[in-house]
Parts: C-alpha cells; structure tokens; sequence
C-alpha cells in the first residue's frame, strides 16, 4: 500500500492548480482521477482572465505554455441581448479565453506531469475512505494512504460525501446544458449572451471555442418556472428551433455532437469546506460564481489556497479541523465574498428583470459598459 503525505482527488483545474503550488514543498503527493485524460468536461468553457493570472503565479513561464495550447479562441468582448432592444456590447482589456474542457485539463495535467513529481493515478474510482490517524483510500485495483486529502473531484464529490460535510441550506444549484456548433453566424472573439422572455431565470450562450467551432447552451437557476418543472434539453431545443434571433445565427449551423448536461454548484453563502485532514476545492466547495456561471478561475485560486494551506500543516505537524478552518477564512475572504455578493445581485437580477432592459436601454453609454467592466472583472490586489 502507497503511502503518501498528500492525496490530491481530482485532475481538473482545482487539483492541477494544488498539484504546481506543491511543487517546491518537499512533500511526496499523488492525485487521482476516476478519468482517463484527455476527458470531456461538460462547461461552457469559458477561462476567464484570472484564471491565467493564476496560472503565471504557478508557472513563470505560463505564458509559452499557454501559447502551445491548441484549441483556444481570445475573447475580446462580450454582448448581451435583450428582446426588441440594441445589444450592449463590453470590451474586455484583461487577456481571456475559450477552450474546450477537453483540451483545457489536459493541457493543465500536462503541466503537472511536466513540472511537478505528483504521482498520477489516472481511471481510478475511490469507493471508500477511512479515516483514523491516516487517511486510506479503496479505489478499483489501489488502495493508498495519506496525511491529509483534498477534494478536487468536483459537484458530486466523493470526499465531501465521505467526510460528511453538511451544506445544509447552504447548497443551491442551477442546471445548464451545452452542445458543440460549427459554421454559427457570429464573431470569433465576441462571447453572447441571450436573456429571453421565455427563460427568465437563466440566459442563453454563444461562445467561441476556436477553429469556427462554437459552445452554445443555456444555464437556469432552478429547473422551475412559473411553479412547474422544465426539463433543460428540451428547453435548449425549442429556444434553437423556435427563437428567431437564435434560429437565424444557427441557421446554417452543423451540430457536432449531442447535447448534454449539468449541473453548477453555487456559492451562496459562507459555508464548512474543510475538517480533520481535508480540504475541498473548486466546485467540491460550490465555489461557482452565481452571477455569470463559471468556476475554472475559483477552482484553481482555491487549488491555489489549499496548497497554501497544506504547507502550513505540515510545517506545524497540525491536521486538525481547528487549524484548517484558517483555509474556510481565507477562502472566504479571497473568493467567497465576491461570490456572495453576486449571488444577491443575481437573485436581483432573476426577480427584477425591468431593472436589466432599463440598463439595456442605454447600453451604449459609456458608464454603463465601464460599470459592467468593473462588476465583472474587479481587480485583484
């Protein structure tokens, strides 16, 4: 049975970005991941520009690396349409991306294989965890041991379930769906957003991923609407057949894959994300904002963190759920009041929908789209 000081659980952004931040601390880590990589991650696939500020904390050559990525389109804008009203259109001065899930964390494991001595334990599903004065993990074919765990492994994790971590009320999810286009009537470096009468607690996406292929799905906060459930497909498929804005960009449009899936964890308010020998991490710790729907960037920020965070207990001999809680404060600090905050303008925006087409009208004063610039984008110290 392996032995190690840290198991990283979970290869997407959060694990990948904990893995490059534990590079240097002298400790034997491993991660494991239940996927074969290259995998498909079902998202919108938007990588936001701190996601890359991350990135070059981790890596002082982040910017080569990056530039070797293949499938990625620079985003230069965003547009948001309304109903019968002129679009507002944003530039965005940071430096950001799409790129397929698929393309995006391989490229970041491969990172981790390159710079880093994480042993990776790819197509390996934990089944259970005890915990006693060690960790240990029965997996399919491995068992291992360790000092301390972080849970990377995404919305449905299996450490926080096997730790019992009680969100409680604090859990609020929104349900997307999203699909692969070629040949979409739109500009490459422009992301769309729809906000349509007939989802009034969600909005539509067109997002250039690169090589004239497109994501396009629709996001919901809750699977209800006027009281009654929806299911989000079909949902998805009567907005592209029947909406005429979106039918007509669509038009000569070829699907290139099914339409699938999802659901986001959503941080709505300060919540545990760590106990005795384990922390959680990006989506594990519902660390989505609910404003705009991603998480990549939060997720390897809160990899970020979580590295940070094992040093220390390490460099203390201290694992206990009462030294770990300076992570749920940093956490907290760092990403969660961002979040929290807007999670309550969200919930603004889905109930006073009049206070979004008021700002549409005058879309095109300047105020507005720098207002709309530093909501989006505020800058980090």
């Amino acid at each position: 049975m392996q032995h190690y000081d840290i198991v990283i659980a979970g290869a997407g952004p959060a694990g990948c970005a904990c893995a490059l931040a534990l590079r240097e601390a002298d400790l034997r880590v491993a991660m494991v991941d239940k996927s074969t990589f290259p995998r498909d991650k079902t998202c919108g696939d938007a990588i936001p520009g701190p996601a890359l500020k991350i990135l070059r904390k981790l890596l002082k050559n982040a910017d080569e690396e990056f530039d070797q990525l293949d499938l990625k389109q620079r985003i230069e804008s965003s547009s948001v349409y309304l109903p019968n009203i002129k679009p507002i259109y944003v530039n965005w001065v940071t430096k950001a991306y799409n790129s397929p899930r698929l393309d995006f964390d391989n490229f970041l494991l491969d990172l981790v294989k390159k710079y880093t001595n994480t042993d990776i334990y790819e197509g390996r599903k934990i089944y259970k965890i005890h915990t006693a004065n060690t960790i240990q993990i029965e997996g399919k074919n491995f068992n291992l041991t360790c000092n301390l765990i972080i849970g990377c492994d995404g919305a449905n994790s299996m450490i926080s379930r096997s730790f019992e971590v009680d969100f409680q009320e604090n859990i609020k999810n929104s349900f997307a769906v999203r699909a692969y286009y070629k040949d979409v009537d739109c500009a490459m470096n422009d992301n769309r957003f729809y906000l349509l009468d007939e989802l009034p607690k969600g909005y539509f996406w067109i997002f250039p991923v690169g090589k004239n292929v497109y994501n396009v799905g629709l996001g919901v906060l809750t699977n209800e609407i006027g009281g009654k459930k929806i299911d989000v497909k079909d949902a998805f498929h009567t907005i592209t057949k029947n909406n005429p804005d979106i039918s007509a960009v669509l038009q000569g449009a070829k699907l290139l894959d099914e339409v699938k899936g999802f659901r986001l964890p959503l941080w709505s308010r300060r919540q545990p994300i760590s106990g005795e020998r384990m922390m959680l991490a990006g989506d594990a710790a519902y660390l989505v904002d609910p404003l705009q729907g991603h998480g990549i960037d939060k997720a390897m920020q809160s990899g970020l963190l979580a590295a940070q965070q094992a040093i220390l207990c390490f460099e203390n001999d201290d694992f206990t759920a009462t030294f770990m809680r300076e992570y749920d404060e940093k956490v907290y600090t760092q990403i969660g009041k961002e979040l929290g905050r807007n999670f309550t303008l969200m919930k603004y925006v889905s109930n006073y929908p009049r206070i979004v087409k008021v700002l549409a009208r005058i879309g095109g004063n300047q105020r507005v789209k720098k207002w709309g610039q530093r909501l989006f984008y505020q800058k980090k110290k």
